[in-house]
């Protein structure tokens, strides 16, 4: 019997690497079915979407937009004519002549005076004037801001002297 054949040792081709050519990759790609449903899905999912529409559409001045125009930033505008038109019209409609009530002091200070009373009356004290003499208020042991802890609190002044204050 024949001695059986020992391989050769491999030895570097002088051909090298083969050049993946067109006709391979296709070859390679088209073998499965996944690259069949992809393309599949591309083209059905290119016929199925909703307003798709490639068209370039023709608008003139003052036609309405056929879909809702959704601006991706905001800016503002400011126009210069109207707002100086407007600003004077608002000028125009403000009156110039304003009446200035001489009385609203006297008759806040007689409010105040009356809301005092009112009080004094609800806890059943006697007025100032009734006593006769000015009532001195206790001294606070705390430092105030008109003084130290020894200085009495200012009295306030009496109804009389209200009275004349706005009587001049």
């Amino acid at each position: 019997m024949d001695e059986p054949e020992t391989p050769k040792p491999k030895t570097e081709s002088h051909r090298g690497l083969r050049k993946l050519r067109k006709r391979d990759v296709f070859d390679l790609v088209f073998k499965s079915p996944w690259p069949w449903a992809a393309v599949l899905f591309i083209c059905l999912a290119f016929l199925l979407t909703p307003g798709l529409n490639y068209r370039v559409q023709q608008f003139e001045l003052g036609d309405i937009a056929p879909v809702t125009v959704r601006a991706p930033f905001d800016f503002s505008y400011e126009d210069d004519v109207t707002t100086l038109t407007r600003r004077d019209e608002a000028a125009a409609a403000v009156l110039e002549v304003f009446n200035f009530n001489d009385v609203a002091m006297t008759d806040a200070r007689n409010r105040i005076a009356a809301a005092f009373e009112y009080g004094r009356n609800a806890l059943g004290l006697n007025s100032p004037a009734e006593i006769g003499s000015e009532p001195t208020l206790p001294v606070d042991p705390a430092p105030t801001p008109f003084g130290g802890p020894d200085t009495p609190v200012p009295v306030p002044p009496s109804r009389e002297e209200l009275a004349a204050g706005l009587r001049d």
